[in-house]
């Protein structure tokens, strides 16, 4: 063949995809695994291009590169009939001149629960520290604290069918 290109493209087709066993519950298989502790690490680029008003200015406005940068990792932990899961990132806020706006920001998520018959209880806890707008009505950028936590129980009516009761308390 003239292309060796393709021809090294067509062999890769031919290559065999890992497989894994479907997931229980829902469950996403973790990436790396040591003995009953999971771990898969993540990495997401978002908000990238340019902002026209990074300070949402009334007059005045000016432009600025932005990007998002959030490398995270989420762990499971398997101990007997329990599970102990977290989200944890870290997330990275650029602005090329308005180095004021730029911020570290962190999320972390965790997760207890056992697994009964057809009863599970379960309690999570959630620490956030972000330097963002809170909502679309607010144009400061602030430091805001989240704590919050929650506790409850699933309650398995059939092979597909469950209840779920949860109280959450946040701050």
């Amino acid at each position: 063949m003239k292309n060796p290109i393709l021809v090294g493209a067509c062999l890769l087709t031919l290559l065999p995809a890992g497989v894994s066993a479907q997931a229980i519950d829902g469950e996403v298989q973790p990436r790396f695994i040591f003995g009953p502790l999971g771990l898969t690490p993540r990495l997401a680029i978002k908000d990238i291009g340019v902002d026209s008003n990074p300070g949402n200015l009334s007059t005045g406005a000016d432009q600025d590169v932005t990007l998002t940068l959030a490398p995270g990792v989420d762990s499971t932990l398997r101990i007997g009939r329990g599970r102990l899961t977290g989200k944890t990132s870290l997330e990275y806020v650029y602005f090329n001149e308005s180095d004021q706006l730029r911020s570290f920001n962190i999320n972390q998520e965790a997760k207890a629960e056992l697994q009964l018959n057809r009863l599970a209880p379960f309690a999570t806890g959630t620490y956030v520290k972000t330097r963002q707008r809170p909502n679309l009505e607010i144009d400061e950028r602030v430091q805001q604290y989240l704590r919050a936590a929650s506790a409850g129980f699933d309650l398995k009516l059939g092979a597909r069918t469950s209840l779920e009761f949860e109280g959450r308390q946040g701050r």
